[in-house]
């Protein structure tokens, strides 16, 4: 089968490998350059931007069966809805069950009716005026000000006691998005901080093993980014009662769609934090996360082809899963997720092989790596505990004679 990638990360250099294992022609469609993903793929479109009707394009040139974006703009933009009016099947939720990720208001409130006390605060605003009364009501912080919405990335959290930054960074986006939102920070138990991803056909809801992120890149400092590692597996404890909560909760979104008219199909993912003794709702994501597709993947025993095909057709099985430990690092530029001057190093020996590194923003020149302004690489560990999964992928971390930042203490619980 033809399968057109769409987007540039370790997450679709992840897919892309896992399809083509199992036999598949893979293609891409991609916003920065990826190594990895050239290197899987039959043929790639390098593109400014994800524009969806440039992705139909590509996906007749190269006369794929199927499409499977995992970046978060083409699928909000409708990639889906317009897929299908061209007889090509997506893997994606619709423009309007996307809207779980793209509209954060709407899912904090499906949420928040059916589970009170789940969600923090959240205010939406429009104007100048609506900023600064929305950061009065929210008290002392510390708050989280963000994009109204899709952009999840442009993110900063402000801390406790500085009202007057927040209102300016809340105006910055104001004036950038034409709205954006402020939330109460939930500071998580450590333990207690998870992602549960669900894949679904509609009707059949298939639960996979929760994943931690560490989206921040220092510890202690709350400097969001596009993430710098997962955990998943034995080893990774999350309480019976916050798991069961968990699915409820997204069994409840999917169930609040369908009401509406809205099958929501593909891959669903809630983010969760514990705080003190009650478990908080943060926000859905309509595709897969990066890294943490990568967990997600080495989770599934079942072929992901088969998988997506089922869910296109809504006849998904049970899918088998294995409960190994994954430790996932990212390595980046250090400056990042500022913009960076290009750096260069060495790629060991085979690294393009090796089943346990992916790449993301990179290009390759001779043996030599150049980086781009995001995330570089991620390493994967493997075992029969976090622990010993931990101590493989910095193991491999220690191979790289280039001066990108990683964070070391991923996966120490």
């Amino acid at each position: 089968m033809n399968i057109l990638i769409v987007g540039h990360g370790g997450r679709e250099h992840a897919i892309a490998k896992r399809l083509a294992e199992e036999g598949n022609a893979i293609f891409s469609f991609q916003k920065k350059p990826n190594i990895g993903l050239n290197h899987v793929c039959k043929s790639a479109v390098l593109s400014r931007n994800y524009n969806i009707k440039s992705v139909i394009k590509a996906a007749k040139q190269f006369e794929v069966s199927l499409i499977i974006p995992s970046n978060e703009m083409p699928i909000l933009n409708g990639i889906t809805d317009l897929a299908e009016k061209e007889g090509i099947p997506c893997y994606a939720p619709s423009l309007s069950a996307a809207r779980l990720e793209g509209d954060k208001m709407f899912s904090k409130n499906i949420v928040g009716e059916k589970f009170p006390g789940m969600v923090a605060t959240a205010i939406k605003v429009r104007s100048a005026r609506e900023a600064r009364g929305a950061i009065r009501k929210l008290g002392e912080g510390p708050w989280v000000i963000k994009a109204g919405n899709s952009q999840d990335n442009d993110i900063e959290i402000i801390e406790r006691s500085k009202p007057l930054i927040a209102e300016q960074r809340l105006k910055q986006k104001l004036m950038r998005y034409g709205e954006a939102i402020v939330e109460e920070y939930v500071e998580g138990n450590c333990g207690n901080q998870f992602n549960l991803y669900c894949l679904t056909d509609g009707p059949h809801l298939r639960f996979l093993p929760v994943i931690r992120d560490y989206p921040f890149k220092f510890v202690g400092r709350k400097e969001k980014t596009g993430g710098m590692g997962s955990i998943s597996g034995k080893g990774l404890e999350i309480g019976k009662k916050e798991l069961q909560i968990a699915k409820k909760c997204i069994r409840a979104a999917i169930l609040n769609l369908r009401d509406r008219g809205i099958p929501y199909k593909g891959v669903l993912v809630g983010q969760f934090i514990g705080h003190n003794t009650n478990l908080h709702f943060n926000e859905f994501d309509a595709r897969p996360g990066d890294p943490e597709t990568i967990n997600m993947l080495y989770s599934i025993k079942t072929p992901l082809s088969k998988i997506v095909t089922e869910t296109i057709y809504g006849n998904l099985h049970k899918i088998k899963t294995s409960n190994t430990a994954i430790v996932c690092i990212y390595h980046v530029p250090p400056s990042y997720p500022n913009k960076s001057v290009p750096l260069f190093f060495s790629l060991p020996k085979g690294w393009l092989d090796n089943n346990s590194v992916f790449f993301g923003d990179s290009v390759l020149h001779g043996h030599t790596v150049a980086t781009g302004s995001s995330r570089t690489l991620v390493v994967v560990g493997r075992g029969k505990s976090i622990s010993e999964a931990r101590e493989g992928a910095l193991a491999l971390s220690k191979k790289l004679n280039g001066s990108l930042f990683y964070r070391k203490d991923i996966g120490k619980l």
